[in-house]
């Protein structure tokens, strides 16, 4: 009894008991997992066959309208409150029973919705099997070009891009898929070049800060200082220029230069004369008009590119703090 005490109480054995009781709930964690995707599978066959019955009940005119109406409108409805296994589930199951103009509809929802739940390289097959029946469908090509950007293919986005150009779109995002070509090379010099032709602002300025930061202040124009405003007031002291009038007004409300009066900016305005108050940041869509808490070079809400403005606002001080690139 006694060495059965004196094993209870080794650790090792209190290790292997640990392991062995997270063995057995993640085993059954497993295959409750799997007879829960079963029975919901079981569940929407059954509702299908369901569908197919009352489908065989009615006259022929009136079989799309009642069933896959139906069908659509309750995958959208999964689709919106979140449960995406099941309204991809429908999808899957309506892809099947379509012509093609209606099997376009469905295999666009699906791979929305696969692109929205984070299943982006089954969304881009997709894509690419929408664009294989419809090459010039306009929705696919800029979808798929979001989801090549999403999966760092920015070559891949730069082909569709030309698509796209050739219909008449595309805009700015050459310059800023370029940009971020440039980035991932560490090439300063193309980065530069793509400002300096006014293809890129933020997206070539941002990456220059870690890059090659005497180089930004080379070609950084005043008119763009605001613009790259939240990532110069985190740039510590010994790293600054004032070279332009509104450096050295960002920098005096930062507090890192004396003598400055006054700005034509309130928030920097405010500062030099309350030096208690600190600033952050929040970034507006101009396409959208939709504020975000980060950055962006493509908004999350309507895809503009190179639409981004910085927004200064004026908080309570509460440490000093500097910004490593």
């Amino acid at each position: 009894m006694s060495d059965f005490l004196v094993g209870y109480r080794d650790p090792l054995f209190g290790l292997i008991v640990f392991f062995a009781l997270v063995f057995i709930i993640s085993f059954f964690s497993y295959w409750w997992a799997i007879y829960k995707a079963r029975e919901q599978d079981s569940r929407l066959r059954h509702f299908f066959h369901r569908f197919e019955y009352q489908e065989h009940r009615l006259p022929h005119p009136f079989q799309e309208p009642s069933s896959h109406r139906a069908l659509l409108i309750l995958a959208d409805a999964f689709a919106k409150s979140g449960d995406y296994e099941a309204a991809i589930a429908i999808y899957l199951q309506l892809q099947e029973h379509r012509e093609l103009q209606g099997r376009l509809e469905i295999l666009l929802r699906l791979a929305d919705l696969y692109r929205r739940a984070g299943f982006l390289e089954r969304s881009c097959q997709i894509y690419e099997e929408i664009l294989g029946l419809f090459p010039r469908h306009r929705k696919a090509l800029r979808s798929l070009l979001y989801v090549y950007e999403r999966l760092g293919d920015f070559e891949g986005a730069l082909d569709v891009l030309e698509s796209l150009e050739e219909l008449g779109e595309g805009g700015r995002e050459r310059g800023y898929i370029e940009a971020l070509i440039a980035t991932r090379r560490g090439d300063s010099d193309r980065l530069e070049e793509l400002y300096r032709a006014g293809l890129a602002r933020r997206t070539a300025l941002e990456p220059l800060f870690r890059l090659d930061l005497p180089r930004l202040w080379r070609i950084l124009r005043e008119e763009d200082v605001l613009l790259v405003a939240d990532l110069l007031w985190y740039l510590p002291k010994e790293q600054i220029s004032t070279h332009f009038s509104l450096l050295r007004e960002l920098y005096g409300a930062k507090g890192y230069l004396e003598g400055v009066k006054g700005s034509s900016i309130f928030e920097l305005d405010l500062l030099l004369h309350y030096p208690k108050a600190d600033l952050e940041f929040l970034y507006l869509c101009q396409g959208c008009k939709r504020r975000f808490p980060l950055p962006f070079g493509r908004c999350l809400a309507c895809g503009a590119v190179e639409e981004m403005v910085v927004e200064m606002v004026v908080t309570r001080r509460r440490r000093e703090a500097s910004f490593t690139f």
